[in-house]
C-alpha cells in the first residue's frame, strides 16, 4: 500500500501536488522493481488501485469532478510498469472518485475487498478496469466508419507542430506537412 494519498486536498498548491505524484510515483516504482525481481513458479501480479483517475461514460454525463491529478500519473506508471513485467501482471483498478459515491459495498470495506479479490480472479486477459456503481467498466476499441461527408480529412495548421507516431509503418507513413 503506498502512502496517504490523502494528504493533499483540494486546495493544494501546484507544487503539492507535483509532490505528491512524484512520492507516490516513486514508491509504486520501487514495488515495480521489486515484482520484477522476484521469481517464483507463477509471477505475482502487481495491483495498482486508484481512485477516480479514469473517466466512464455516466460520469461524463453527470460533470463529476475531475479526479486528483496523482491518481492519473499513478495509473499511467501502470501502464509503463506492465509494458517491463510480463504483460497483463500489472492489473490496474479504479475505483470511484469518493468513497461513499455508491459502490456496491461504500460503507463495508471488507466486502470491498472480498469484491475486488474476486474480480482478480476472473479477470483473464483484461488488466484494467474501473468500478462506477455495481458495473465494470474496461477500456475497448470500436470501430467507427470513414467519414463520408466529404470533408477535406485531417485539418493541418502551418502554425502548429504536430507529432506523427508510428514509424515508417502503418499510420505513422502518412506524413502531414505544411
Amino acid at each position: 500500500m503506498l502512502g496517504d494519498v490523502a494528504r493533499t486536498g483540494p486546495d493544494a498548491s501546484i507544487q503539492e501536488v507535483r509532490w505528491t505524484a512524484a512520492d507516490l510515483c516513486t514508491q509504486l516504482a520501487g514495488i515495480g522493481r521489486a515484482v520484477q525481481q522476484y521469481r517464483a513458479a507463477e509471477e505475482p501480479r502487481l495491483v495498482v488501485l486508484t481512485r477516480g483517475a479514469q473517466p466512464v461514460p455516466q460520469e461524463a454525463d453527470r460533470g463529476t469532478p475531475t479526479a486528483p491529478p496523482w491518481q492519473a500519473t499513478l495509473w499511467g506508471l501502470g501502464l509503463a510498469l506492465d509494458r517491463g513485467l510480463a504483460p497483463g501482471r500489472c492489473v490496474l483498478l479504479d475505483l470511484p472518485p469518493e468513497p461513499d459515491s455508491g459502490g456496491p459495498h461504500a460503507e463495508d470495506a471488507e466486502a470491498a475487498a472480498a469484491d475486488i479479490v474476486a474480480v482478480l480472479g476472473g479477470l483473464g486477459p483484461k488488466n484494467r478496469l474501473a468500478l462506477r456503481g455495481r458495473r465494470w467498466y474496461a477500456p475497448r476499441l470500436i470501430p467507427r466508419p470513414p467519414d463520408t461527408a466529404g470533408g477535406s480529412g485531417v485539418a493541418v495548421r502551418t502554425d502548429a507542430t504536430y507529432l506523427v507516431t508510428g514509424g515508417l509503418s502503418g499510420v505513422g507513413d502518412w506524413s502531414p506537412s505544411g
